[in-house]
């Protein structure tokens, strides 16, 4: 994943299903008007107005992302979305397929190294998800999601040194990034630095309440609607 933009994504996807579910064909110069795998964030779930999640049951999913793929033949977008898709509703083989094809598509596609590394990883194959999270740091040194994947990865194998590395080099991306802030807490416990441990929980812990404060600011926050917007532009 790498790519940013999440209201925009977000409402992207939105006209992206009004143009499936209307049978919409191509626009500009590529079907459906998507850029590469690249130009999408790194995500371990999917926006929550992605047509996958808004359509009402797997089987209309599937039926969206065919005729995607019927646009757009070997998109590797299309492809990580639906084994994304899939995983998520329990179906992990038809998911390794789509995923590996995505990869196929586009070898350079972070979303789908990173979704078949989370597959492997839960299937307890280690060693095949450690490859996978590391051909997306190959492509991105700085990717967190999966660097804070790959340290929960090592720590559970042992490898506490390596687990550290992970986690250090995704804090210095992103200091407030809570589950790396929890996961190298879980690595001092297992070092056997408590202290150090508690002491990042409560940092994790301050960072988790300004964050939700902060939340709560902006929810109370009302601007004006389009009319209202109008009408007190004619004022002025």
């Amino acid at each position: 994943m790498g790519c940013g933009g999440g209201g925009a994504v977000q409402r992207d996807h939105v006209q992206r299903r009004q143009a499936w579910a209307g049978g919409a064909g191509p626009q500009g110069g590529s079907p459906l008007g998507w850029p590469g795998c690249r130009s999408y964030p790194l995500l371990t779930r999917p926006p929550p107005n992605a047509p996958l999640c808004s359509a009402g049951s797997l089987s209309r999913a599937r039926e969206l992302f065919r005729r995607a793929l019927h646009l757009q033949p070997r998109s590797a977008f299309v492809l990580q979305a639906w084994g994304v898709a899939e995983a998520r509703r329990g179906s992990k083989g038809r998911a390794r397929v789509l995923l590996q094809q995505a990869i196929e598509a586009d070898p350079t596609c972070r979303p789908a190294w990173h979704a078949l590394g989370k597959l492997e990883d839960e299937a307890g194959n280690a060693e095949a998800a450690r490859q996978h999270y590391q051909a997306v740091l190959r492509l991105a040194p700085g990717s967190v999601p999966t660097l804070n994947s790959l340290a929960c990865l090592e720590r559970r194998a042992g490898q506490l040194d390596a687990a550290e590395a992970a986690l250090v080099a995704a804090l210095a991306a992103h200091p407030a990034h809570l589950p790396s802030l929890y996961e190298l807490a879980h690595v001092r416990d297992a070092q056997g630095r408590r202290g150090e441990a508690a002491s990042l929980r409560w940092t994790a812990a301050r960072a988790a309440s300004s964050r939700a404060a902060a939340l709560k600011d902006v929810a109370a926050l009302r601007l004006p609607a389009p009319a209202e917007q109008r009408q007190q532009r004619q004022r002025w």
